[in-house]
């Protein structure tokens, strides 16, 4: 994600990897005795709300316009 290649792919799999990370630990209500946390959430914590936008970097087309994935397409598109 860094470098901007293969960002639809690196996007997906974070947002999988960052659901996960919500599934191991998700807010309950009046859960007393689990891992502490960041603050008081009600049922959306960061981890998924950095899902989330994961998610919408991987629906619209954002490699094209900067990193790697711009120059591959482009070096794609002139051999075709």
């Amino acid at each position: 994600m860094i470098l901007g290649l293969f960002t639809r792919v690196a996007a997906i799999s974070g947002a999988i990897l960052l659901f996960i990370y919500y599934l191991n630990s998700a807010p309950m209500i009046g859960l007393e005795y689990s891992v502490p946390a960041e603050g008081s959430y009600l049922v959306i914590s960061k981890t998924l709300i950095e899902s989330v936008a994961l998610v919408a970097l991987a629906v619209f087309p954002s490699g094209s316009f900067a990193g790697l994935d711009m120059l591959v397409s482009g070096f794609k598109n002139s051999h075709n």
